[in-house]
C-alpha cells in the first residue's frame, strides 16, 4: 500500500498508526513527525497541492479533508485514484475518523487503542473543570482580515471541552469580525497558526486592555493522535488561565 496524505494531523495519525513505510507523499506543513519531510516527497500545500507529483507517486490511496483540500483538487484526483475525504466538525468527528482509519489500513487495534486512551484524557478533563466557571473567549486566526474560529469548527469544539465560551459561536466557520466585537471577551487568544501572531502583530489590534494569550495553535486545531498531547496540556493551561485572571 502507498498513502498520500494532504493534511497534517491525518499525516501524523497515518504514521503514529504505524504506517511510516506506507506513507509515501506529504505536504510541505506536515511537520510532525520532523523526519516525514526529509524522507517523504512533498506534493505542495494543502491548499495548493501538485497533482502531477501525486500522481506520480501512484498512490492506493489518497487521505484529504474536505475542510483543509480544495474542491478542485480533490475532484482531479478522484478521477484516477481512490480518495478518502475527511469531513466533521468536532473532537467526536475526530475520534470516528481515528476508528476509520484502523479499519481502512487495517490496525483496528492500534486505533482502538488511541480511541480509547483519547476518550480516557477527555474524561479527566470534564472530571477535573467540572466546578470551573466558563470564561469568555475568542479565538484569532488570521490577521488581514481578523478571522476568528466560530461554531461548526473542530477549534470551537476544542473550546467548549475547556470551558471556553465562544464569543462569536452565533457565527459559523471562520468568519471576518472587527476589533471592537474582542472586546466582549474575558481573554482574547491569539493562535500560533494558521497565522503566527505576535506581539507586533497585537499591539497593532484595539483590544481597550482586554486580556489575551498567544496559543499553541496546533494543539487547539490538530486531530487525530496529537490530541494524546494537546489535551494534557491544554488542562495545565487551562487551569493556570483561571487563576491568572481570578488574580487581576
Amino acid at each position: 500500500m502507498k498513502i498520500v496524505s494532504l493534511v497534517p494531523s491525518q499525516t501524523e495519525l497515518i504514521h503514529d498508526l504505524g504506517l511510516n513505510k506506507e506513507l509515501v507523499g506529504v505536504t510541505k506543513f506536515c511537520l510532525h513527525p520532523s523526519h516525514l519531510s526529509k524522507q517523504k516527497t512533498i506534493v505542495g500545500g494543502t491548499k495548493n497541492v501538485d497533482v502531477k507529483k501525486v500522481e506520480a507517486l501512484n498512490p492506493s490511496i489518497i487521505c484529504a479533508n474536505k475542510e483543509e483540500n480544495t474542491k478542485a483538487c480533490i475532484e482531479e484526483l478522484n478521477q484516477k485514484h481512490q480518495v478518502h475525504l475527511a469531513d466533521f466538525n468536532d473532537i467526536e468527528g475526530a475520534l470516528e475518523l481515528i476508528l476509520s482509519y484502523g479499519d481502512l489500513f487495517n490496525k483496528k487495534s492500534k486505533a482502538q487503542e488511541l480511541y480509547e486512551e483519547i476518550h480516557q484524557l477527555i474524561a479527566q478533563v470534564q472530571k477535573k473543570l467540572f466546578e470551573l466557571p466558563r470564561l469568555k473567549v475568542s479565538y484569532l486566526i488570521w490577521k488581514d482580515p481578523l478571522m476568528v474560529a466560530a461554531s461548526n469548527t473542530f477549534i470551537d469544539s476544542m473550546l467548549q471541552l475547556f470551558k471556553l465560551e465562544n464569543v462569536f459561536s452565533e457565527l459559523k466557520r471562520y468568519p471576518v469580525i472587527e476589533s471592537n466585537e474582542l472586546t466582549k471577551s474575558d481573554i482574547v487568544l491569539f493562535s500560533s497558526e494558521p497565522f503566527p501572531f505576535t506581539e507586533k502583530h497585537i499591539n497593532s489590534i484595539q483590544l481597550n486592555n482586554t486580556p489575551y494569550e498567544i496559543v499553541n495553535g496546533e494543539y487547539f486545531s490538530w486531530y487525530g493522535s496529537r490530541m494524546k498531547k494537546a489535551i494534557p496540556a491544554l488542562l495545565e493551561w487551562r487551569l493556570k488561565l483561571h487563576h491568572q485572571l481570578k488574580n487581576l
